[in-house]
């Protein structure tokens, strides 16, 4: 007969034979968390089915046990089919130790990816206001339990730069400027103006003028494009019909900005729940165009939606696999 290993045997199995394939389908945003802290986690490249769930354990505990669970579509009944996103769990963990997550597949136990963490007191901590930005857009980082040195500092760097070898792309002392002044252990500093460049970065907690990763989080800068800067011939707002339309995957939505304004575009399924956002931050007057990627989603009706000033309008858009 066959012998069964125990389930923290085979998630050990997961975790280390597999690694990499775990690493990129479910990672929690923390290798270690305070107690009370919130806790995330991304998923990637799943199945896209509806019931794919996402459930929170304690280390050693089975899949049938979890203390929470959600739906990729970040609640308790399944929704919109997402190969990729974000679950936020709101069970509170006070109890230091070591817990995993696992990435299950269509409301079964077939497990797709895992990963562990750390619940313990006392650790340095780093989090961002959102983890997606317009080119420009400003970063909120909020940091606490710090070493309290004077030189503390939050550097921000490409994906694969390394500390020490790379120069930050931008950086602050935990004060906010690039001048040290008294050891802060808990608060926020803003990159205002944000980054410049789309692309892929990362955000590190370091210690003291040195290059000791206290903690760190990712981040992606994606691009709005102006597309004609002929200002005066503007009068009023706009928001275009996308082309392709319909379209697989991509399509272009532009819009016009007749004035400096605090703009925002979402997309909705046709449930009317929003799925993305594409654009939140202030912007000048100006036409410009952005390009939407709807790769993990299924064919069906979208909406998308520009909120400027007094301004509304909604347009539908057609995806077809």
């Amino acid at each position: 007969m066959k012998k069964r290993l125990p389930f923290f045997m085979l998630l050990s199995v997961v975790l280390l034979s597999g690694a990499n394939y775990a690493q990129y389908v479910v990672y929690a945003s923390h290798e270690i968390y305070n107690p009370g802290d919130t806790v995330s986690v991304i998923f990637k490249n799943g199945p896209g089915n509806p019931s794919d769930w996402i459930g929170l354990y304690k280390l050693g505990d089975n899949p049938q046990n979890p203390i929470e669970y959600f739906y990729v579509n970040n609640t308790h009944t399944p929704g919109f089919p997402l190969a990729n996103g974000r679950v936020t769990f709101t069970a509170v963990l006070s109890a230091e130790g070591s817990y995993w997550v696992g990435f299950f597949e269509n409301n079964g136990y077939t497990l797709l990816g895992a990963d562990t963490f750390k619940v313990s007191s006392g650790q340095s901590f780093i989090s961002i206001n959102k983890y997606e930005y317009e080119i420009g857009e400003a970063i909120t980082v909020y940091f606490k339990n710090g070493p309290n040195n004077a030189k503390d500092w939050i550097g921000i760097y490409k994906n694969g730069d390394i500390p020490g070898t790379d120069l930050s792309t931008r950086w602050f002392y935990v004060n906010g400027t690039q001048t040290s002044t008294v050891g802060i252990s808990e608060g926020n500093i803003g990159f205002n103006p944000g980054l410049n460049e789309a692309g892929n970065y990362w955000l590190g907690f370091f210690e003291n003028d040195g290059h000791t990763v206290l903690d760190s989080v990712g981040l992606v800068v994606k691009s709005t494009t102006a597309v004609d800067d002929n200002r005066n011939d503007i009068k009023t707002f706009e928001l275009k019909q996308n082309y392709p339309n319909p379209f697989n995957p991509n399509t272009i939505i532009k819009y016009n900005i007749p004035s400096s304004s605090f703009v925002e575009i979402k997309v909705y399924n046709s449930l009317g729940q929003e799925i993305v956002l594409l654009v939140n931050k202030e912007q000048n007057a100006g036409s410009y165009q952005l390009d939407f990627n709807a790769s993990g989603y299924t064919s069906g009706i979208y909406f998308f939606q520009i909120k400027a000033e007094n301004f509304i309008e909604t347009k539908k858009m057609i995806l077809l696999r």
